[in-house]
């Protein structure tokens, strides 16, 4: 549903999470390489090699968060 839009700021996630807040890469811009540096391990968790990416994937989009 929406990123869990209407569930409280710790279950929300993806647009929904992220709000208005910028991201130090953007996804749609080939330019930021955003799959170079996103991997998905066996467990389901989706995980960044470069720390500050990978901190905007658990922070801002709440990506692991979980179901």
């Amino acid at each position: 549903m929406h990123g869990k839009r209407g569930e409280p700021s710790k279950d929300q996630h993806c647009d929904t999470r992220k709000g208005d807040r910028d991201l130090s890469r953007n996804p749609a811009n080939p330019m930021h390489h955003v799959e170079d540096l996103v991997r998905f391990e066996g467990d389901g968790r989706i995980v960044s090699k470069d720390p500050a990416f990978d901190s905007e994937l658990n922070e801002v989009l709440n990506l692991n968060v979980a179901s």
